[in-house]
């Protein structure tokens, strides 16, 4: 149940649009009232809408854009925060939808820390019960009763009575990756208060009696979402953890833990933690579990995800890090009952969350075909991977007499599971390839041996043939993941899997789909394999890459397969370039392109050549490589494509021109490659994402072009590098290379554009993670730790300038070489401290010498060669004192 961004489909049916909004900036002096609600609820929530608006002196604000899986914009959040009341319309279906989760609980948890949120939230219940709302401190909430009188006039005079001031805002902060994965989310949401509730059993005592644990269990079945709710409830309660949330994983890798080994499993997790640096190094397990509860001085959310089964109490207490910091959830498939904490067992979907999960076909069903999805979801438990599958089979079948047949098996379905023999199906009919379906979406189930095969038989034409849905993807890998299936079926599926995977641009999940198939073959796995594999990684900037592309390269050279052995070494030097080590790249690659490589193969050999070039330093060479291959591209694209070598073609030759001072036909490269990735839905894709950042990287050279941009532009420019940079930690992860990128890059910009504090706080911990995802000596890190010495530069604190960059520069020279533009700056910088140290001789042979490197290899009339040598110049006869007042002006780049 993860992944709301892919899901932007799954939209409403057309509605009425409600009156003009008064839009945030808009200046109003009354209360703002904001109506939360659900899709299915517009007709109600127009009448209301319609009585609020009559009265003058209130605003009020309706978000218009009701699909499932909106994402929580800004504004959107702006508004809950500045709203005098949160209208809840309080459904059976309003909990199901995730933004009304978040606008509900940002709401209780804002309201609950600036005041009294039973005073700010009004519960409107169009039910005839109250048992569907959650929390159950909102029945105490101002409250009417819709359900027995629906007159819109009279909630129009309780809101008037009930408005007060502003809800408040809460603190952002940094989440653990495993948060931040992506999330498709339906239901859970009185189980997820349940789960608070016993978290912080002191503050809610109304609901629940304090108690000495503050821990909660999470168990269900296999496939049932245990983890999904967990990461679902840090995401959406983050705000009441500002010590964040610590993602540990016992049992993930598939190994069996018990007893004696789940201390030191769970002391290893800990000691991963990036957040305990080298604290917890050389300690006993016992001695790291209680040393990470004395380090925790906030409230921290400790997921300890995948717990084994059968573990007794007295080992199952280790696992709570004694803290009254500390609150944690456990995920487990069970747990014995004589352990003393909140169990919550998760059960299946009811009829509104399936509804809801299935809303992308629900519409396309007609009444009978939507019944017997409802008898399915008693008799399967509603269990929801089994619901989409089969909605979807019903959806594509549609006039095909499937529903007959579907009424006719579905109580054999429902009594026998999936243990049907291949002999009862029918290969050829709807049904049948809705039974496959379900038993693909059941890891556990029993399978014959026919059944196995036709099953991965039938989920992989659907592969080859049909859309590539979430749902049939991730069914594929479970499906592999059988044992009965056979391995050579299983194998297909998974690199069906990773193909339709890297259609969609999603290279992580390729790459895990290729590389459980690796596991799958064993030490006989093909070579095909390892190259996709390395491919895949290389798009998803792992360094398993360099493992699997060494290891095609010595079966290749072995075998005498020449073709093999320079596609895996094209891959080897690439996966190197991206480690940072490009000696090694060097060394792996020979240097001429054989003239037996296919045209595509070449040309996408030439933009890599173009990128491994620039990130060398040799600009002009880039542009002349790139420059050469790009017009027989285009001629091949000239519409553009998202499949194929234009794109990454089109970012490199964006790249290069903004080195080159090309800067606005850069830009209009730039978002042709946006533009195309928008219209095809992927958005997100890792080009588009490349794309976003040279159009960033040419606004930032526009700045140092251009001597009339303002603070207020440099702002804004330096801005949208952080809004990528977070973007794409949301995305891709917070160590992905990517957004590591990203964020060196928002702190030189935040130096050029006179911020060097706030670049100083941003690089202090980005250089933790830089060390232990990229390593000390990697480009990236050593630029970071330059950037920061000409921070320190900026706010003359020379001597600590100078120590870092004197540390840098000898690092950068053997990695780069010293013609490099990153190992020049530093060497210029470092001249530049050493003139505030008053070492004027020393310091005048660096800055002479980077000034000639510049003018040697990048052109003596460019920008930064004319600033090198005229500073080169003046530094020397400028005393101490007046050195802040010369450079305060200065944009270091």
């Amino acid at each position: 149940m993860d992944n709301p961004a892919k899901m932007s489909q799954n939209c409403p049916p057309p509605v009425v649009p409600p009156p003009p909004l008064h839009p945030p900036s808009s200046p109003h002096a009354g209360p703002t009232i904001f109506l939360s609600y659900t899709w299915s609820d517009q007709p109600h929530i127009a009448r209301i809408d319609r009585a609020l608006r009559r009265i003058p002196t209130i605003r009020v604000f309706r978000d218009t854009d009701t699909a499932r899986f909106d994402r929580i914009t800004s504004t959107l959040a702006a508004e809950v925060d500045n709203a005098s009341l949160f209208v809840v319309f309080y459904s059976r279906r309003y909990p199901t939808r995730y933004a009304c989760q978040w606008e509900l609980t940002r709401a209780f948890l804002a309201a609950s820390a600036h005041g009294n949120p039973m005073r700010q939230i009004l519960v409107i219940n169009p039910e005839p019960d109250e048992h569907h709302i959650a929390p159950v401190e909102l029945t105490d909430a101002v409250y009417y009763d819709w359900h027995r009188d629906p007159d819109p006039r009279k909630v129009a005079d309780l809101v008037a009575k009930t408005a007060v001031g502003p809800i408040g805002s809460l603190a952002a902060k940094d989440l653990d990756p495993e948060v931040l994965k992506p999330r498709r989310f339906v239901g859970r949401y009185q189980d997820m208060w349940t789960v608070h509730s016993a978290l912080h059993g002191g503050k809610l005592a109304a609901v629940v009696k304090p108690y000495a644990h503050s821990v909660a269990v999470l168990k269900a079945p296999t496939g049932m979402g245990k983890s999904s709710t967990a990461r679902h409830y840090a995401f959406l309660f983050r705000d009441a953890y500002p010590g964040g949330v610590l993602w540990l994983h016992m049992d993930g890798s598939g190994l069996r833990l018990a007893g004696k080994d789940v201390l030191t499993h769970f002391a290893e997790q800990l000691r991963a933690a990036t957040r305990f640096g080298e604290r917890l190094a050389g300690l006993s397990p016992e001695r790291v579990v209680r040393v990470v509860g004395d380090l925790l001085t906030e409230d921290v959310l400790v997921v300890v995800d995948d717990v084994p089964p059968g573990l007794e109490p007295e080992v199952l207490d280790q696992l709570v890090v004694p803290s009254p910091r500390a609150h944690t959830i456990i995920t487990a498939r069970s747990i014995t009952a004589r352990w003393p904490v909140t169990q919550v067992e998760l059960g299946g979907l009811g009829d509104e969350e399936a509804e809801e999960l299935l809303r992308v076909h629900w519409h396309d069903l007609d009444d009978r075909e939507r019944a017997a999805v409802h008898v399915l979801v008693q008799r399967c438990g509603g269990h929801p991977a089994t619901l989409a599958i089969a909605v979807a089979r019903l959806a594509a079948a549609k006039g095909t007499g499937a529903i007959e047949r579907f009424d006719r098996e579905l109580a054999a379905i429902a009594r026998d599971g999936v243990d049907l023999h291949a002999a009862q199906i029918d290969a050829q009919s709807a049904v049948a390839r809705l039974v496959l379906g379900f038993t693909a979406a059941l890891a556990d189930a029993p399978f014959t041996g026919g059944l196995a095969r036709l099953a991965a038989r039938t989920v992989a034409a659907s592969l080859r043939t049909d859309p590539p849905s979430p749902h049939l993807l991730l069914h594929a890998r479970v499906l592999a993941g059988n044992g009965a299936v056979p391995r050579d079926e299983a194998l297909e599926l998974l690199r069906l899997t990773a193909a339709r995977h890297e259609d969609l641009g999603d290279a992580p999940s390729a790459r895990d789909a290729i590389e459980q198939a690796i596991r799958l073959a064993g030490p006989l796995c093909p070579t095909g394999d390892l190259l996709t594999a390395a491919r895949l990684a290389v798009a998803a900037h792992d360094r398993t890459a360099i493992d699997h592309a060494t290891l095609a390269v010595d079966r290749a050279a072995a075998s005498g397969d020449r073709e093999t052995e320079y596609r895996a070494r094209f891959l080897a030097a690439t996966a190197h370039d991206q480690a940072g080590d490009y000696h090694a790249a060097d060394a792996v690659l020979p240097a001429e392109i054989p003239g037996w490589l296919p045209e595509t193969e070449r040309q996408s050999a030439l933009v890599a050549r173009s990128a491994a070039l620039r990130r060398r330093g040799d600009f002009r060479r880039a542009l002349a490589v790139i420059t050469e291959v790009y017009p027989g591209i285009r001629r091949e694209h000239p519409g553009g494509a998202h499949r194929g070598p234009w794109p990454a073609a089109t970012v490199e030759l964006a790249a290069a021109l903004v080195l080159a001072g090309a800067v606005e036909r850069a830009r209009d490269l730039t978002r042709s490659v946006i533009e195309l990735f928008a219209e095809v839905g992927l958005p997100e894709h890792s080009v588009a994402k490349d794309a976003e950042a040279t159009d960033a990287d040419a606004e930032i050279a526009i700045g140092f072009a251009d001597r009339n941009w303002t603070d207020e532009r440099w702002r804004v420019a330096t801005d949208r590098l952080g809004a990528l940079a977070a973007r794409s930690g949301e995305w891709f992860g917070p160590d992905n290379p990517r957004t590591l990128d990203l964020r060196v890059r928002r702190a030189q910009a935040l130096v050029a554009s006179k911020r060097s504090r706030e670049a100083l706080d941003l690089l202090s911990p980005l250089d933790t993670r830089l060390l232990a995802v990229l390593g000390a000596d990697h480009p990236l890190r050593l630029r970071a730790r330059s950037i920061a010495g000409a921070a320190r530069v900026a706010v003359a604190d020379w001597e600590r300038a100078r120590e870092i960059l004197a540390d840098v520069l000898p690092r950068q020279v053997a990695v780069l070489g010293a013609a490099h533009v990153d190992a020049i700056s530093t060497r210029f910088e470092l001249g530049v401290a050493t003139f505030g140290c008053g070492r004027s001789t020393e310091a005048s042979v660096l800055t002479d010498h980077a000034a000639r490197l510049q003018r040697d290899n990048y052109g003596a009339t460019t920008e930064r060669a004319l600033e090198m040598t005229v500073l080169g110049t003046i530094l020397p006869i400028t005393p101490r004192f007046l050195l802040p007042g010369l450079l305060r002006h200065r944009r270091p780049r």
